[in-house]
Formats: C-alpha cells, structure tokens, sequence
C-alpha cells in the first residue's frame, strides 16, 4: 500500500493557501475494509493527507517567494 495521498496540488498563494486534489479509486486498499457497504476515506488518512500537504507547503511557497 502506497502513502502518497497527495495527486495534484492545483494551487499555492503566498497567504497560507494551498489546494491539492487526491483521486480516490474503489480499488483503493483502504475501502476494502473501511464500511464494504459504504466505503468512505478513513479519517485517519484525511490527516495524513492534510499533513503531507503542509509538508510541501513550506518548500513550495520558499519556492515561489525565491522569485
């Protein structure tokens, strides 16, 4: 299983603001167990996913504010 729950970030601003998208598939192994019936992204990945997007933040607002 792989962690990377970031697909696409589709928008930085020097504000503190920063948008990404994440592509879930039904093929995905978390839905397998996660409400068969029902299936729905666990919290606990929403956090990492949210914690991988400010992990980017700073090197890409660094990044930006570099020009």
């Amino acid at each position: 299983m792989h962690l990377l729950l970031i697909d696409h970030i589709t928008k930085v601003e020097p504000e503190n603001i920063i948008k990404d998208t994440k592509n879930v598939a039904m093929s995905d192994d978390f839905l397998e167990f996660h409400f068969p019936k029902n299936p729905i992204m666990p919290g606990v990945l929403l956090l990492e996913a949210l914690a991988q997007l400010t992990g980017n933040r700073g090197s890409l607002l660094g990044f930006i504010s570099a020009f």
